[in-house]
């Protein structure tokens, strides 16, 4: 090889880092959005004391670890609605409905026909919390429908 060969080599070698130092980046960024992401599909009817009734699709879901309880945080396309799913090891399972204007309603096994709800830790951590994925299937007073989450934070 002579010295015309090995600076085409390193100049083409140089033209090359940037392009790939780029790719890695964008590799490690895609990485950690698919990771950190989540994903929730169902719905839930949620019903009024005066008997209104409202469809709940929720497109998120936080990990309820933060807020200080056991179980996740959904919120949708209603604004001013979220719902908790609870899994308290001591209380068992719960559903909670905040609204906006309306306050926090939360609803036991007494207050249900079926109230099944599994949330299990997942494989990652984000800030020291937990993914967390599982699913949910009520039939209550004021909350009726089934979700299935992961990937939640």
């Amino acid at each position: 090889m002579d010295d015309d060969d090995t600076i085409a080599a390193q100049r083409s070698f140089r033209n090359r880092t940037p392009i790939a130092v780029a790719l890695f980046v964008v590799g490690v960024i895609l990485v950690a959005f698919l990771i950190s992401s989540s994903d929730v599909e169902g719905e839930l009817v949620l019903s009024t004391k005066g008997g209104a009734e409202t469809t709940f699709i929720p497109d998120d879901c936080r990990s309820g670890a933060p807020r200080g309880f056991a179980g996740v945080e959904l919120s949708g396309d209603v604004p001013g609605v979220v719902v908790r799913l609870l899994d308290d090891p001591m209380q068992g399972p719960r559903v909670a409905v905040e609204r906006e204007h309306g306050g926090l309603v939360t609803y036991d096994r007494d207050a249900c026909q079926t109230l099944d709800v599994e949330v299990e830790e997942g494989n990652t951590t984000t800030n020291d919390v937990r993914s967390l994925r599982g699913s949910a299937r009520v039939q209550c007073e004021g909350v009726r429908g089934k979700v299935v989450f992961f990937g939640c934070h």
